[in-house]
């Protein structure tokens, strides 16, 4: 692999990391003070990143409650997929 692939492969990996940090950081906050209570900056230090870091990924608060809220959504549901459709189904 060329060393420029290389180095775009490894900020895309870092990139996707701190993107999943800031979301754990936000169902934390949203699940221990509500989403109304919670603030970009509380979720920010909990995610160990900048404010704007946060708003660099997710343009809004609502833009990350529903990326939240999505990502909740894709875990509950893998947990249920063996039960509506067992093997060999």
């Amino acid at each position: 692999m060329e060393t420029k692939a290389k180095r775009r492969k490894a900020l895309d990996l870092q990139i996707e990391a701190r993107k999943e940090a800031i979301i754990q950081a936000a169902i934390q906050e949203f699940i221990e003070n509500g989403i109304d209570n919670s603030k970009i900056s509380d979720i920010a230090k909990r995610a160990e990143v900048g404010t704007i870091t946060v708003y660099r990924y997710f343009e809004n608060k609502p833009t990350l409650v529903i990326e939240c809220a999505t990502k909740l959504w894709d875990s509950e549901t893998e947990k249920l997929r063996p039960l509506l459709f067992p093997e060999g189904f």
